[in-house]
This record gives structure tokens, C-alpha cells and sequence, in this order.
């Protein structure tokens, strides 16, 4: 967790520098970023790429990153973020500290890093997200806990915008970036207005039919709370413990009977495709046939 919490604060520092403004950019609900990064020291496997994951065209040996605008509501300064772990029980509470009317710092992080079931934290790190960071351990010790100014930025590689998804961020902005490299605010103007009325518009419409905006990446919540929970009930352990003893049968074992054994493909084609593990018929015939 001390680990994962270091390269969260630290990961802000680099972000995009450009003489194009940030500000026009506010994102609009369902835009998606994805981009990935070569990894130093590592050798590229380009014969395995992770096909059914989150940025499909990557290889194993590569850090990917997606990210999806899940509410109207563009990102504030300020606010407060929980990392946590389901398999040990640890958890940080990372708060960004917006800037006082008089005096203070910019950019200001604290962050409160817990055991399992502990109130108290055994690590506290306070500091500016894009310069230095101090960590303060219960027992009293303090150390450096990240200077940002030292670390070397990776670039992150994002597809061309002709191969992005119509809601990637780099395709639904390009003509406000445009605008702005050419210098033609109202060309930018225009372009931003539309993106922000064709929002307004499909909520409007999502309102009138009583639906409800669903995430293509993230999880919301509430669905994140109710999976948790269930994962801790005994019938899902049970479940878990099962499906760890048993496996799907293909059937395909030879027999003596040629008749016997082209049933039996059959048979298993059939339920597979029907996608019905045969464990869950609970029928003893069919779970006994070689």
C-alpha cells in the first residue's frame, strides 16, 4: 500500500505541458483517455499483447492507464481521494488541499495511510504534489517520502487520433485544439459549444426517459460497495472453494464407442455454447460421462 500511495502522489507532477491552455478543456460525461507506457529495462514482448485488457493493443510488459469521466461535474482543485485493498485491508485517504484566500501554498497533498481496522494512521505524508514530500511514521520517524523534481518523466504513448473511439479524449477535442494552435478562438469557441450542448442534449433526453448514465469503465460506488459485500458472504466463499475443486469437462477423452464419444462432443459443444458449466446441473449421469 506505502508503495501504491508513492506513486499516486507522485504521478500528478507530469502532467501535459503546452503552450495550448488547459482551461477550455473540461470533460464532458463518457470520455475515456487511454495511453500506456514503455517500461525501462524491460524488453518489449510484442507477440503477447493483453487482448482483454483495458487498452487491448498493449503488450504484457507494458503499464497501461484509462480513465472515464463518470458525472457532468468537471474536476475540482481540491478534494478528497480513498485508495483501498480488498485482499488486506489497508487503505489511504489522500486529500488535496485547495489554496487559502491569504497566504499558503499552491498545490498541496496530505495523505493518511491505515492498517486493517486501525483509526489511527501508521503514516502520514504531507507536502506539494509537484515538488517534495515528507513522510512521518507512528513510531516518530520522519524521512523524505518523494521529491518529484528527481524523477525522470516517462513519456506516455497514445494512438493516433484516427484510431481512437469516437469518446477518447485527443478525437472529441481536436477541433478546440486546433482552434487554439491556429490562434482562431472562435473556431475553438464553437467547437466546445457543441461538445457541451450535445452533453446537455443527451441529458436531457436520458432525463425525459427516466434512464441513467452507464459507465463504460468505471465502477460506480454503489456497485463497488455490493460487490464487496458480496465477496465476504460464506455462500460466495463457498462458491469459490468449488469452483476451485471442480472444471468444466470438454469430453473429448476417447471411448470405446465412436457413437458414444461423438455424443458426447456434442453434448459439451451444445452446453458450452449455451455458455452452462455442467458442474451446475447437478445431474450425476452427465457429470459421470466419460
Amino acid at each position: 500500500m506505502v508503495q501504491v500511495v508513492r506513486w499516486y502522489m507522485s504521478a500528478y507532477h507530469a502532467g501535459r505541458k503546452s503552450t495550448v491552455a488547459k482551461k477550455p478543456y473540461n470533460p464532458i460525461i463518457g470520455e475515456v483517455f487511454k495511453c500506456h507506457w514503455d517500461i525501462p529495462d524491460l524488453t518489449e514482448d510484442s507477440s503477447s499483447l493483453v487482448t482483454d485488457g483495458p487498452v487491448p493493443w498493449c503488450t504484457k510488459n507494458q503499464l497501461t492507464f484509462v480513465a472515464e469521466q463518470v458525472s457532468h461535474h468537471p474536476p475540482k482543485l481540491g478534494g478528497s481521494v480513498t485508495i483501498t485493498c480488498a485482499k488486506t485491508g489497508y487503505s489511504a485517504n489522500v486529500e488535496f488541499l485547495t489554496k487559502p484566500f491569504y497566504g499558503g501554498k499552491k498545490n498541496r497533498i496530505s495523505t493518511e495511510v491505515f492498517q486493517p481496522n486501525d483509526r489511527k494512521p501508521f503514516l502520514t505524508v504531507t507536502g506539494e504534489w509537484n515538488g517534495a514530500m515528507e513522510a512521518k511514521w507512528a513510531d516518530g520517524r520522519t524521512e523524505m517520502f518523494v521529491d518529484v523534481n528527481k524523477i525522470d518523466v516517462v513519456k506516455k504513448i497514445v494512438r493516433p487520433i484516427a484510431d481512437q473511439a469516437e469518446n477518447e479524449s485527443r478525437r472529441l477535442w481536436k477541433e478546440v485544439t486546433a482552434g487554439l494552435r491556429l490562434k482562431d478562438i472562435e473556431r475553438a469557441t464553437d467547437a466546445k459549444f457543441a461538445l457541451e450542448q450535445k452533453q446537455r442534449d443527451e441529458a436531457k433526453d436520458r432525463k425525459e426517459r427516466g434512464l441513467k448514465w452507464e459507465t463504460k469503465c468505471a465502477v460506480s460506488s454503489t456497485q463497488k460497495f455490493l460487490v464487496q459485500q458480496h465477496i465476504t458472504t460464506s455462500k460466495h466463499q463457498a462458491n469459490k472453494q468449488l469452483n476451485s475443486k471442480q472444471r468444466q469437462l470438454f469430453l473429448t477423452q476417447p471411448t470405446t464407442s465412436n457413437v458414444r464419444s461423438e455424443f458426447n462432443i456434442d453434448l459439451c459443444r451444445s452446453l458450452i455454447s449455451a455458455d452452462i458449466p455442467l458442474y451446475k446441473l447437478k445431474n450425476k449421469v452427465l457429470m459421470g460421462i466419460p
